[in-house]
């Protein structure tokens, strides 16, 4: 029998949906090795360590019927529910069965890449030319109007706004109803808004049709690419988002080239329409993306509601049920919450220039070609996305540090784009413009992810992008409100230049504790390193529900 304990307190055992872990005989003792009297054990490390002391009362191993009954015994005597997260997987291995190892940071993940990469291109390629489409929609339904910049704006603020702002009911219902349903149904949302918006004669009409429906049928697989890249890539998640928001370099490219000769060829309404056959591709991208984090079973989730309603009376299961839907944890991250204010306060005037430098340079140059300005952003955009992207994996620099940069390089360029008496000029400051774009939207996903964890990025991502909502709703109708009443463009580039730079300003509120802590994510070498040593201390503590407490 000891020969037999012994080999069992080597290997990790997992039995049922639970994992119990005893600490290795072996193992020194933490007071007498420096390395860990200099790394100080991670929290999930502690919890498992406690979790495993209360675990080997013989009470609870005699008693429990299976390790999940065991657990569950456990929650009722300690009222702990957080036991269940720790000492529950939630992809079980049952009895008979042999773990599949599922690869990461390469097989069908780079299938979900590209899929991304295509979704992230119809996207942002969508917003990043509007300034082409602006042109027209003035032109054919407020040409005689006297706001018709701060009217005909907001169909395409309305888009974007609303394509940010339920950012957080995506993140919420594909944890409620699975990722690929929830994006489906927004690329399908999406594909008939582009649609209908071909056989619309009125622009208030247009903002239902592309500003709403698009809108929403943006947010969800716009946020849900991101997300899913975090399930299947580790060590390459730098540069695999670079390459997913490269779609919008590629798609921004074609829509460049694209819109402009189908609205000389065709007209806006047939333009609008092959616009939309391309918004049906957000569809089968979705399909592929299937989650490999999943949702908490059914089972241990109407186990966890019985012990909560028992002890209080119910009235810790109405708290249950809402923090079901809604992870009020994140916003009791202060490093997150410093993070999107400052991005928030950044977003006002950041779509000025993508919305409003075509028209500024048909007014100053009108017989240049305008529309060579959004694809030299494009151009931008993707080289910085795919640069960075890959020096991010190499190099560990601090993504936070590189937004701040972008976000005051994006300010003074903004301010200085009145300057330009060139159209040269304007060309040189879209690449600026591009590259800031580039550096600063990429790292988005991947700074979540470091500030909050990957079980915790889908709804904290869709609530930082609801929170942006409002000011890039409301930036570019109010530039175009200036221009308006003003005549030129110069104020409201200024305005706009200001507010990313107050934006990298906010960001220096973020403690230094989290950026230290987590630098660049999961793919920073220094971070792997850290997290191999917490791997090392948790397998030190393994299964072995035969052997007796001593």
């Amino acid at each position: 029998m000891e020969g037999h304990s012994e080999k069992q307190a080597n290997t990790p055992v997992t039995n049922g949906s639970t994992s119990v872990l005893r600490k290795n005989e072996d193992v020194k003792n933490p007071g007498n090795d420096q390395d860990t009297q200099d790394n100080e054990p991670d929290e999930d490390v502690v919890k498992i360590e406690e979790t495993s002391e209360l675990l080997r009362n013989s009470k609870y191993v005699k008693n429990a019927s299976s390790e999940e009954s065991l657990v569950v015994q456990l929650v009722k005597d300690t009222k702990d529910e957080s036991l269940l997260e720790t000492c529950v997987t939630e992809d079980p291995v049952r009895d008979g069965e042999t773990p599949v190892q599922i690869q990461t940071d390469g097989g069908w993940g780079w299938v979900v890449c590209m899929a991304s990469l295509i979704a992230n291109g119809i996207v942002n390629a969508t917003i990043n030319t509007f300034g082409i489409l602006y042109v027209a929609l003035v032109k054919e339904f407020a040409d005689n109007d006297r706001d018709k910049a701060f009217k005909t704006s907001w169909v395409g603020s309305v888009a974007v706004g609303l394509s940010f702002l339920m950012s957080a009911v995506a993140g919420v219902a594909s944890d409620r109803f699975g990722l690929r349903k929830v994006a489906f149904a927004g690329g399908f949302l999406a594909f008939v808004g582009m649609l209908s918006s071909a056989f619309v004669q009125d622009l208030m009409l247009l903002y239902l049709t592309y500003g709403v429906c698009i809108g929403v049928g943006f947010a969800f697989p716009f946020t849900l690419s991101v997300v899913i890249l975090g399930h299947y890539f580790k060590k390459r998640l730098g540069l695999v988002n670079g390459i997913a928001t490269f779609g919008s370099c590629a798609f921004s490219l074609l829509y460049s080239l694209m819109i402009p000769a189908l609205m000389k060829s065709v007209g806006l309404k047939y333009t609008l329409l092959c616009l939309s056959g391309v918004h049906f591709l957000l569809m089968p991208c979705a399909l592929t993306w299937k989650p490999r984090i999943r949702r908490q079973s059914k089972s241990l989730t109407s186990k966890k509601e019985s012990l909560t309603s028992s002890g209080d009376g119910g009235s810790e299961t109405k708290r249950q049920d809402a923090h079901k839907f809604l992870n009020v944890k994140i916003w009791r991250n202060r490093g997150y919450l410093a993070w999107a204010a400052g991005t928030s306060t950044a977003y006002l005037g950041y779509l000025v220039p993508f919305f409003h430098m075509v028209k500024h340079s048909d007014d100053l140059f009108p017989e240049s070609n305008s529309s060579l300005l959004p694809l030299s952003t494009a151009i931008a955009i993707g080289v910085s996305r795919l640069g960075f992207g890959l020096l991010t994996d190499v190099r560990c620099l601090n993504p936070v540090h590189m937004q701040q940069a972008a976000l005051l390089t994006l300010g003074i360029t903004t301010i200085c784009i009145p300057t330009a008496h060139s159209f040269a000029g304007l060309v040189v400051i879209s690449i600026v413009v591009g590259a800031c774009d580039g550096l600063f939207f990429f790292l988005n996903g991947p700074i979540v992810f470091s500030l909050v964890g990957e079980r915790d990025a889908s709804q904290a991502l869709g609530f930082f992008l609801s929170t942006i909502s409002v000011p890039i709703t409301v930036g570019p109708p109010l530039a175009g409100l200036l221009y308006d009443h003003l005549g030129s463009y110069t104020v409201a580039f200024h305005v706009a230049g200001i507010t990313p730079i107050a934006g990298a300003l906010i960001m220096l509120l973020i403690p230094r504790q989290t950026q230290s802590g987590q630098c660049c994510g999961s793919w920073c070498p220094g971070c792997q390193d850290n997290s191999s040593r917490s791997v090392e201390r948790t397998q030190s503590l393994v299964v072995d529900p035969d052997v007796k407490p001593s």
